[in-house]
């Protein structure tokens, strides 16, 4: 994986990669790699990037759409509040 950095920002930072650091979302370290499970209910439309853009650990809060084919519900939640560990209620 490649960036760009300036040389001065190269040695004062410890030379530290952004994707190594996950900082940034790279083919290794991105949501569809983490997380596929949550691939299925990403919703395809109303966030700004595709899951391929996203890291597990971003805060902002992004756009998920049932999978349930007769359900048309729709919320906005962190990843980590997505991720295993809690529990998403369905009520049909």
């Amino acid at each position: 994986w490649e960036w760009k950095v300036s040389c001065n920002n190269r040695s004062s930072n410890n030379n530290v990669c952004p994707g190594c650091a996950r900082q940034v979302a790279t083919p290794k370290n991105n949501l569809t790699v983490t997380h596929p499970e949550l691939v299925e209910i990403y919703h395809p439309t109303k966030n700004e990037l595709s899951a391929g853009n996203i890291l597990a650990s971003q805060r902002k809060k992004l756009w998920w759409k049932c999978s349930v084919e007769k359900c048309s519900n729709e919320w906005q939640w962190t990843v980590k509040r997505m991720s295993p560990g809690f529990s998403i209620e369905v009520y049909l």
